[in-house]
């Protein structure tokens, strides 16, 4: 004796309710049906809302930290020196900077491989003493998994630089072209100098160096090993 069917209207319930999991999934979260190409129709609304507040707010809200100061290599800076700007050049920059009072001094320029004037910069790194310098960090794909691949600076710049740090553009980048959050440590990497310690970024020991505070308090405070790194 073959079992009765369930009644039409009985599966109603039950096939809804998996329909409406179904289309959660699809638009909240698309990762948990291995779709990770597409983050979700509401993935930028948070982000969209945030950036609309601050709009509306832009009147209210404080003007920069006067402490930051940028010295930009501009059009005007390549026509007179060329671009790539010397290193030399780079050399006097910095000793301009501490003559005139400048606490910490990063530099949002890659020196990885050697060239004319290295001497000087790496002299006039030592000279000042609080000057950070950029390595880089990549993932790349081998039949192991996934590797992350880094690119110091020079020796003489990676020696006599205060702090090393990653710019973390790569991992903070929206789809959309715009940054809201920082990542100030990355697990996945180890420090270029001390292979005990996981790498930081530019900002982290950027401010690190200009406040006197250990690193190590910056990664108390920010890094969560079991939570997500951006802030």
């Amino acid at each position: 004796m073959s079992p009765a069917k369930e009644p039409r209207r009985d599966r109603f319930p039950r096939n809804l309710c998996l329909a409406f999991t179904f289309l959660f999934l699809v638009l909240y979260w698309p990762g948990m049906l291995g779709v990770s190409a597409w983050k979700g129709a509401f993935y930028h609304s948070e982000d969209v809302w945030a950036d609309a507040l601050f709009r509306w707010r832009s009147s209210s809200l404080p003007a920069g930290d006067p402490r930051i100061i940028l010295a930009a290599l501009d059009e005007e800076t390549g026509r007179k020196y060329g671009f790539p700007v010397p290193r030399g050049v780079q050399a006097r920059i910095l000793d301009r900077l501490k003559a005139l009072g400048a606490r910490t001094v990063a530099f949002d320029v890659m020196f990885f491989d050697p060239r004319e004037g290295d001497a000087e910069l790496a002299a006039a790194t030592r000279r000042f003493g609080r000057v950070i310098h950029l390595f880089a960090t990549e993932p790349r794909t081998t039949k192991h998994g996934t590797v992350m691949t880094v690119s110091e600076p020079i020796p003489a710049l990676k020696s006599g630089a205060q702090y090393l740090g990653f710019p973390n553009v790569q991992d903070i980048i929206d789809t959309d072209g715009h940054m809201r959050r920082s990542m100030f440590f990355d697990a996945r990497v180890r420090d270029p100098r001390d292979g005990e310690q996981i790498a930081a970024s530019m900002d982290a020991v950027t401010a690190a160096s200009f406040l006197g505070r250990p690193l190590a308090e910056f990664q108390r405070r920010f890094y969560d090993p079991d939570g997500p790194a951006l802030l």
